[in-house]
């Protein structure tokens, strides 16, 4: 019997304040129950979640912008109800942002989103059959501050003296972590080794920028 197959991208990017998640599912011609995303920051004890707009205001649960939902029920925490049909399309493509997550307000000047594991997932009923789930390392500042290290090196149209050399071979081993880091979480899916891999990679950017930097 055919059903929803359910897919997200989380699109990374050089901005400190924001990624995107787009709806990649494939969506069967019969109505969503409950789609449901929820996303865990790093730290968080848990996630919050994205569901019915009827929620009552201040719960955990809050609204998903710009999805028509249909009776929740029997899937809780949905009420039952009246609404109209989604059936998938549009799919959704969100800008997450402290204003998204309900950390900040419409019009205040938005504060970076936190580097390290986020959990990222969508369901519609029955969660329990229908849901995907997505380790997500976000290493935003991390590679900006990496691209900040490289613009400190004093590089030239020709080749680098052997002490330059050797920093930028020390910036290689660091690029080479946080790639490991992120692949170790959202490839192998062994979050816990790739957030070890993350961390050491920035106390390694500390002791070079330490360091070397007398020197750059």
């Amino acid at each position: 019997m055919a059903r929803h197959q359910l897919s997200l991208n989380i699109v990374d990017g050089c901005n400190p304040n924001n990624f995107t998640i787009i709806d990649t599912s494939n969506y069967i011609n019969a109505p969503l129950s409950c789609p449901t995303l929820g996303i865990t920051m790093p730290g968080a004890g848990g996630p919050i979640y994205y569901v019915d707009p009827t929620q009552t205001p201040g719960s955990q649960y809050y609204p998903l912008p710009d999805v028509l939902q249909v009776d929740c029920s029997p899937c809780p925490p949905c009420p039952a109800g009246t609404f109209q049909p989604y059936i998938g399309k549009p799919k959704f493509n969100y800008t997450i942002d402290n204003i998204f997550l309900k950390i900040q307000n419409s019009g205040e000047t938005l504060s970076s989103l936190s580097d390290g594991l986020w959990i990222i997932s969508y369901c519609v009923a029955p969660c329990d059959k229908l849901g995907v789930e997505y380790y997500y390392l976000r290493i935003t500042s991390a590679l900006n501050q990496y691209a900040s290290l490289l613009c400190k090196l004093r590089l030239s149209n020709c080749l680098p003296s052997q002490e330059t050399l050797n920093m930028i071979d020390q910036l290689h081993v660091i690029k080479m972590y946080l790639d490991s880091a992120k692949a170790r979480v959202e490839v192998c899916h062994a979050p816990n080794e790739g957030v070890a891999l993350y961390e050491y990679a920035l106390k390694l950017m500390a002791n070079w920028e330490k360091t070397c930097c007398s020197t750059c």
